[in-house]
């Protein structure tokens, strides 16, 4: 085994953890604000129990893996010995309960993830929980309106619309108003010089 063999380990299910979670707490808030266009489930309280389940389930997986999935997770009794990147033994096998506070203390030169790797391997498994709520929420929720339903602006629309309606309002929107709210914010930064100016050093 390499450490790239170690990191595939640890990127699955850090990824697994992080996709879960974000789809939970993307679902305790869309139970939260209302936002029924993105709800899994056609119900309030069943959609922000799901949320919670997920979010549990991903933190769960994370940290029992190493009971069913063989990998560098410490002192594994009966488990066999393979060299890790700096020529040292690290043992290879299913780690026992006793093990599992130790079991993800990998350094990143054995296979561990950095920082930075972490940082975008969540925002990968974030960007695929956003993607995920978007296409479920469409699907569960496409008989809820219909085009002819009114369009609020913003997310506000999620309240009444499935998710792909409620996209489509705010790309028509934009298309047909994009120039005057690019006109609009110019000439208020535009203002906005003009008052730091007047008040700014030397100003009476």
């Amino acid at each position: 085994m390499t450490p790239d063999d170690v990191r595939a380990l640890v990127v699955r299910d850090y990824f697994a953890m992080a996709y879960l979670g974000t789809l939970g707490v993307l679902q305790i808030a869309a139970a939260r604000s209302g936002l029924s266009g993105f709800w899994f489930i056609p119900n309030q309280a069943a959609t922000r129990a799901l949320g919670f389940a997920l979010v549990v389930a991903g933190i769960a997986f994370f940290s029992l893996a190493p009971l069913w999935t063989a990998g560098p997770w410490g002192s594994v009794p009966g488990g066999r010995v393979v060299v890790g990147a700096e020529g040292d033994p690290v043992p290879w096998g299913k780690a026992s309960y006793r093990d599992l506070p130790q079991a993800r203390n990998i350094n990143d030169v054995n296979g561990g993830l950095s920082g930075n790797s972490q940082a975008l391997w969540y925002a990968a498994a974030a960007g695929t929980a956003i993607v995920t709520t978007y296409v479920a929420g469409s699907l569960v929720n496409v008989r809820r309106s219909t085009p002819a339903a009114p369009v609020r602006d913003g997310v506000e629309a999620l309240k009444t619309s499935a998710a792909h309606r409620a996209l489509a309002g705010s790309l028509a929107y934009w298309r047909a108003n994009w120039r005057n709210e690019l006109r609009t914010l110019i000439a208020e930064s535009r203002r906005a010089r003009r008052r730091a100016g007047r008040s700014g050093p030397g100003a009476p």
